[in-house]
């Protein structure tokens, strides 16, 4: 599969979209581990005005927004395709860079709006991509049209992701708002965690909110291509399985601070964490042939009871 980046075989220091829609730098090089055989043009990828983008990108945000829907979602940041005059692709999506220096609490540290990137430079601030159709019968135009709309409007970032603010959006309410456009049917939003610990944290960082919409809980079609940091996409849902496993363990007699640790006002990873999520993918970095998830799955709980000790969770906690 082709890699996907300014230059083959480079590493380059680029705005890391984070899953809480959050930038920060880091180095990447990316590339397709799978593209729709049906779609397959040489020397062309199959990207169309309307498609969804559901990513995963590394640190600690990846985990705690893991965490706080009240069932497991395998994505935690979305964002949408729109050709333009020329047919390029270019990705829109609602997100937010970090600047802590000023502020008192995590939202108001957040600052941002619709941001516009080349595929190229979106797939690099990302660990895996993958890149969904529209559901069947929506209008794309309209859809572009209202992307456009959004981002002439100067809608600011939702710090507190706030599905009920009209005012400010996070990512996947921003793509809802673009979906409703072209006659899609809003979602069912998803209950959060009740998790004391969480919940807490969560509040600090300004959510509020009984319900949430997570990014992979978009209505989509089709798998059209996917895009990853690892050479397999075996290695991919090995690290998504990770995020699985963890999300598994977290009962709601844990506490956030077994996973996470305070660093200012923002968070990050205790060592064993994140030794466990850059172990796993590195099980299959050299499997070409992806075994059955299912397969993998089990590969990374046996890998969690190594690294972080056995565990047995309560059925009702099964993602």
């Amino acid at each position: 599969m082709p890699t996907l980046s300014r230059r083959d075989c480079l590493s380059l220091g680029l705005p890391l979209a984070l899953p809480a829609c959050v930038t920060q730098t880091v180095e990447y090089s990316t590339r397709a581990v799978y593209l729709d055989p049906s779609r397959a043009t040489p020397g062309r990828l199959p990207f169309e005005t309307g498609q969804i983008l559901l990513s995963e990108a590394p640190g600690p945000h990846g985990i705690l927004f893991t965490l706080a829907p009240n069932r497991f979602f395998r994505f935690t940041h979305s964002a949408m395709i729109v050709l333009d005059d020329q047919g390029e692709p270019y990705v829109y999506d609602m997100s937010a860079e970090f600047k802590p220096t000023l502020a008192t609490t995590p939202p108001d540290s957040l600052h941002g709006g619709v941001r516009r990137t080349s595929i190229a430079d979106y797939v690099g601030f990302h660990l895996y991509v993958e890149v969904f159709d529209p559901p069947t019968g929506v209008d794309r135009r309209k859809m572009a049209a209202k992307v456009l709309e959004i981002e002439k409007a100067g809608v600011e970032f939702d710090a507190h992701w706030d599905f009920d603010d009209d005012g400010a959006l996070y990512c996947s309410e921003f793509i809802v708002d673009v979906l409703q456009a072209g006659g899609a049917p809003r979602p069912p939003l998803v209950g959060l965690t009740e998790n004391a610990s969480l919940r807490k944290v969560l509040g600090w960082f300004g959510v509020t909110s009984a319900e949430s919409l997570p990014a992979a809980a978009l209505p989509r079609e089709q798998l059209v291509a996917a895009f990853s940091r690892w050479p397999t996409r075996a290695a991919a849902t090995a690290y998504l399985e990770a995020k699985r496993e963890l999300y598994r363990r977290f009962t709601p007699d844990q506490s956030i601070g077994d996973l996470l640790e305070l660093d200012g006002l923002d968070v990050k990873l205790r060592p064993p964490i994140e030794r466990f999520l850059e172990r796993a993918p590195l099980l299959y970095v050299k499997t070409a042939e992806a075994p059955p998830e299912l397969e993998i799955r089990a590969r990374i709980q046996k890998l969690a009871d190594d690294e972080l000790g056995p565990f047995a969770a309560p059925p009702e906690r099964h993602g």
